[in-house]
């Protein structure tokens, strides 16, 4: 599928089963005001995504994240770079009121898969959704900076439970991220 805002485009693939997160912000009006800086965060591992669409090596752009990359390589037998999604979040503190189809769009051709919210009101959860893009909720603000992998997402997503974990170069720590349970319609752009 492919997002395009104003002069952005982004090509997201299918939802793969492991998805890898870093959080580049706290500050969702970086979105909602389409901040130049936001796109600056986003880019590096935008880039890095959409080499491993190309088969191209991914590394080279996720350098930042080798470390990780390898240390995962080693916790999880068959993990592998390619087959691992990579977005750059936001990790909005508290809970998401408003989110409008403008500012998902935004988010969507930046490359963005989630957002992290402690929750979503006003059906703000829904224009993000409609944007192929995952409202996940934390029990815990995330700082920039944090590298979160979810494991099995593809299977789990529809049952709201997450195997979620934040990452170090040496150490996963288990991390309370869910989703409301969605129905199979709901979740088409994010799936897709």
């Amino acid at each position: 599928m492919e997002y395009t805002y104003n002069n952005i485009t982004y090509k997201k693939r299918p939802l793969t089963n492991d998805i890898a997160l870093s959080v580049v912000s706290n500050d969702f009006s970086l979105a909602e005001s389409k901040s130049p800086e936001f796109e600056k965060l986003t880019k590096p591992i935008k880039l890095g995504e959409l080499a491993a669409q190309h088969d191209a090596c991914p590394v080279a752009d996720l350098s930042n994240f080798r470390p990780y990359i390898d240390f995962l390589k080693q916790e999880f037998e068959g993990f592998r770079i390619r087959n691992a999604q990579f977005s750059g979040v936001i990790a909005a503190g508290g809970i998401l009121n408003s989110v409008d189809d403008d500012t998902a769009a935004y988010l969507a051709a930046n490359g963005s898969i989630a957002v992290i919210a402690q929750g979503y009101r006003n059906n703000s959860d829904a224009a993000l959704l409609k944007k192929g893009i995952i409202p996940l909720i934390s029990e815990e603000e995330l700082p920039t900076g944090t590298f979160i992998l979810i494991r099995n997402i593809k299977r789990d997503i529809s049952d709201g439970k997450l195997e979620a974990y934040i990452v170090t170069p040496d150490k996963l720590t288990s991390v309370g991220i869910h989703i409301n349970k969605y129905t199979a319609e709901d979740l088409t752009a994010v799936l897709t």
